[in-house]
C-alpha cells in the first residue's frame, strides 16, 4: 500500500480533531500513541461512564452521548464488533447537523460497511486492523513493524494509512468482501497455533520431557519453521514424514497419539491431511495411501 503524507490528515497544518468512541485497551492504546506522536488532537472520549481515565490521560472531556460531543473531524470507533452498526447509527443521528468528515473502526472481522449509517450521511469510512494483541492499556505503545489491514473509502483509508505508518506500522489492503475470511486466517495464525503448541508440549511432557524444556523446544522448532515459511513459502518450508511419504512413521505416530491423547491425534490427522496438498514431490500413490491412513 502506498503511504500518504501527513497533510492528508491535517487541517491547515493542524492535526485532525478526533473523538475516541470506546476507550478500551486497543482504542485507548492507539489513540494515546497517535496523540503523543502529534498525529491527532483528541477532543473527546465517548464512554459509558464519566470521567474516564483514558480521557484524563488524553486531557480531554468524557461524554456519555454523541449529541454532547463538540465538532470533530475524525471518529475513532473502538467498540466491540457486534455494536458497530448501533454506534454508527447513534453518531449519525446525533451529529446530523454536522455530518461530515471521517469515521474508522478497528474490528478485524468487520468491514467498513459496519459504519454504513455514517457513510450514508457523507462520511468517508474505513476499517483498519492492526495484527497484534492489546493485553492491557499501553501508555507507551511500541507499535514497531506491526502489519495493518486496511479497506474502505479512499479518504478513510488514507487517514488510517498515515496514522498507522506514523507509528511505524506496515499497511496493506484487504478486500472488504473477504474481511471475515481474512480475520479467520489471522485467528488460525495467531490463536490456533496455541492449541497446536499445547498439544505438542503436553505430548512431550508425557514422554518425560520437562515442561520448561518442552516449551522451549516448541518455541525454537516452530519459530524456525515460521521463519522459513516467511522466507520461502509453505511448500519449501515443509519437512518431516508426510512430505517424505513415510507411511510407517505416520502410522506409528497415530497409534501412539490415539492411545495417549485422542485430541492431539485429531489435530495430527487434520493438519497432516492439509500437508498432503502442499508437499512438493510427493508421488500420487504415497499421497493416496497417507490420505487413507489419515482419514
Amino acid at each position: 500500500m502506498t503511504a500518504v503524507g501527513s497533510d492528508d490528515i491535517e487541517r491547515g497544518g493542524e492535526p485532525l480533531r478526533a473523538c475516541l468512541v470506546g476507550p478500551g485497551r486497543a482504542g485507548g492504546s492507539l489513540t494515546l500513541a497517535w496523540q503523543a506522536a502529534g498525529l491527532l488532537r483528541v477532543e473527546a472520549v465517548l464512554a459509558r461512564s464519566a470521567p474516564h481515565p483514558v480521557a484524563e490521560q488524553l486531557r480531554c472531556g468524557t461524554y456519555l452521548s454523541a449529541t454532547e460531543v463538540p465538532k470533530v473531524d475524525l471518529w475513532l470507533v473502538a467498540t466491540p464488533d457486534d455494536t458497530l452498526e448501533d454506534v454508527a447509527a447513534h453518531i449519525a443521528q446525533a451529529q446530523a447537523d454536522r455530518a461530515t468528515g471521517l469515521a474508522v473502526h478497528f474490528a478485524g472481522s468487520r468491514s467498513s460497511s459496519a459504519l454504513k449509517a455514517l457513510r450514508a450521511r457523507g462520511f468517508s469510512v474505513a476499517s483498519g486492523h492492526p495484527m497484534r494483541s492489546f493485553p492491557a492499556l499501553d501508555t507507551a505503545l511500541a507499535f514497531g513493524q506491526t502489519w495493518c489491514a486496511l479497506e474502505g473509502d479512499p479518504g478513510g483509508v488514507a487517514c488510517l494509512d498515515t496514522l498507522f505508518s506514523g507509528l511505524g506500522g506496515r499497511c496493506f489492503a484487504v478486500d472488504a468482501s473477504a474481511k471475515t475470511a481474512y480475520h479467520g486466517a489471522a485467528s488460525l495464525a495467531g490463536n490456533a497455533i496455541v492449541a497446536l503448541a499445547d498439544a505438542a508440549i503436553e505430548t512431550w511432557c508425557a514422554a518425560g520431557v520437562p515442561e520448561a524444556t518442552a516449551r522451549a523446544l516448541f518455541a525454537d522448532l516452530a519459530g524456525g519453521v515460521v521463519a522459513n515459511v516467511g522466507a520461502s513459502g509453505s511448500a519449501q518450508a515443509l519437512s518431516g514424514p508426510v512430505s517424505r511419504g513415510d507411511l510407517g512413521t505416520v502410522a506409528a505416530h497415530l497409534s501412539e497419539l490415539d492411545q495417549r491423547d485422542p485430541s492431539a491425534a485429531l489435530i495430527y490427522r487434520s493438519l497432516s491431511t492439509r500437508l498432503l496438498d502442499i508437499a512438493p514431490g510427493l508421488d500420487r500413490d504415497s499421497a493416496d495411501k497417507l490420505r487413507k491412513l489419515l482419514s
